[in-house]
């Protein structure tokens, strides 16, 4: 009886930590596909809510909207094969946390001629974004950025135990206002 029950405890534990990581990643998908359909409304519901403590979600819309779309440029995000890949789940505090990385590439389609300064607005394009890859379309007067993009997903009381996300960037000024030092230790962002 004593192995029975251990068995099912087993069985009952890989079950329910696969299901975890599959709900995860159906999440991640959905919030990739609204990425590249440059969906503001569906962006922000991805992401974890601890971070419009600081900006309310309509601001934060509006934010992207504009960057999305301006008088010097509009981005396309392209749909390419992410090949997404997560870390084990985390579990600190009560929270749930997965790391992952994804590919994403986009286009800048600047308003006006770059040709003269192609270069320069490559280099500048991938150091403030932290991009590895840049290239320039002299006919369509565009800037095709690759990325290998870092998240952080989290299930807690807050998303409801559902996945949310926030997006890694090179000094991790919001992770760091919106996850507590310990664990952000802890997960070895810090």
């Amino acid at each position: 009886m004593k192995i029975k029950v251990t068995v099912l405890f087993i069985l009952a534990s890989i079950f329910g930590f696969s299901q975890d990581i599959k709900s995860m990643k159906v999440e991640v998908a959905k919030m990739y596909e609204a990425n590249v359909k440059l969906n503001s409304d569906e962006i922000v519901d991805f992401l974890y809510p601890k971070m419009f403590d600081f900006v309310t979600k309509e601001e934060f819309k509006n934010l992207l909207d504009q960057s999305f779309n301006n008088e010097d440029f509009t981005i396309e995000f392209q749909n390419i094969n992410p090949n997404f890949i997560n870390s084990e789940i985390k579990k600190i505090d009560n929270k749930s946390f997965i790391l992952l990385q994804y590919d994403s590439s986009y286009l800048l389609k600047i308003n006006k001629d770059i040709s003269e300064n192609a270069t320069e607005m490559i280099e500048v394009s991938k150091k403030s974004i932290g991009a590895n890859e840049g290239s320039y379309d002299r006919e369509s007067n565009t800037i095709k950025i690759k990325k290998r993009q870092y998240a952080l997903a989290i299930a807690d009381e807050l998303t409801n135990f559902k996945w949310k996300f926030i997006y890694l960037e090179k000094d991790q000024t919001v992770l760091r206002t919106v996850i507590d030092e310990t664990i952000l230790k802890k997960l070895g962002l810090i």
